[in-house]
């Protein structure tokens, strides 16, 4: 939700950011971290047949990239409520 929030509060400014050819492959990174910490973080033990770290990944930064050219009319609130639905089986 924070990174969600801090990407709307700055969309204006993102244009400039999507002419940097790095910037998708950078949120993937950083978002790839983020789902290998809270990976290694979790008490319960995954699957063999989890979901591959990447392929989450893609998915996010996917959904992501999709809102912030084309779906800023949905708050980040939306956008993570959404996120959580299609992730739990919503």
């Amino acid at each position: 939700t924070q990174l969600l929030d801090y990407l709307y509060i700055h969309r204006n400014y993102l244009s400039v950011l999507f002419n940097m050819n790095h910037f998708e492959e950078q949120l993937f990174l950083l978002i790839k971290k983020l789902v290998e910490t809270r990976r290694n973080n979790s008490e319960t033990e995954l699957p063999e047949d989890y979901v591959a770290i990447e392929i989450k990944t893609a998915s996010l930064v996917g959904i992501i990239m999709w809102w912030i050219k084309n779906g800023l009319h949905f708050s980040s609130d939306y956008i993570t409520n959404q996120i959580y639905f299609m992730y739990r089986g919503q």
